[in-house]
């Protein structure tokens, strides 16, 4: 990736590019603070700005903004930034030899990260009209992923790597997606049940995902 990146001569002085990989690596999925990563890398928040821009415009990753719509609760409006590959995230966080382990935050994040690329790819291998975004309040009540679909409506996702999911797992998703009026909301899990928590369907990854692009 520094290679091709080097090659196609975008930026000519490599070693803060090759710490703002690590350092955006430790941030993937996470809230972007441009100034602070900036001071991190040792460049201008500009500079880390443009870096984010080289990445998106060569596909190694891609942005998921805000959800922007008007709710009950103040929103965060920082962007995150998923790289295309977990394996990448873990290469330049020097993590690729260790083992993920199951019920560790980690396993978590992978897991998430891997159910997001997964609709995301398909989604524009399918050239599918979707806008993606995610919620955060000030309180910190997330959803993990919201589908808007002109034509069939919202979609909200709450993503979980257990494989057994109870109410308790998703109890602040149920109360939060409730305010995104006119939306679906959905659970995926490694949970081979297929279940209803109040309104959210709950289905293992993989069958949810398939349900996804059949109902649209």
């Amino acid at each position: 990736m520094k290679e091709e990146i080097q090659q196609e001569q975008i930026i000519r002085k490599l070693n803060p590019f090759r710490h703002f990989l690590e350092v955006s690596a430790q941030m993937n999925g996470k809230l972007i603070n441009f100034s602070k990563i900036a001071k991190d890398v040792g460049v201008d928040t500009t500079t880390v700005q443009n870096y984010y821009s080289i990445l998106t415009d060569t596909l190694v990753g891609f942005y998921l903004n805000s959800y922007h719509t008007s709710i009950r609760k103040r929103i965060i409006q920082a962007p995150k930034f998923y790289y295309f590959d977990p394996g990448v995230v873990r290469a330049l966080n020097r993590t690729l030899e260790g083992r993920l382990l199951p019920q560790t935050s980690a396993y978590g994040f992978a897991f998430e990260h891997f159910v997001i690329l997964e609709i995301w790819k398909l989604a524009h291998y399918n050239k599918k009209k979707w806008n993606f975004s995610y919620l955060l309040t000030k309180d910190g009540v997330e959803i993990d992923l919201i589908i808007d679909d002109a034509i069939h409506g919202i979609f909200c996702i709450e993503i979980k790597s257990t494989d057994r999911l109870v109410e308790s797992d998703i109890e602040s998703f149920i109360k939060i997606s409730k305010d995104i009026k006119k939306s679906k909301s959905y659970c995926f899990s490694k949970d081979l049940i297929p279940k209803k928590i109040d309104h959210v369907q709950c289905l293992h990854w993989r069958d949810g995902i398939e349900m996804l692009f059949k109902k649209s």
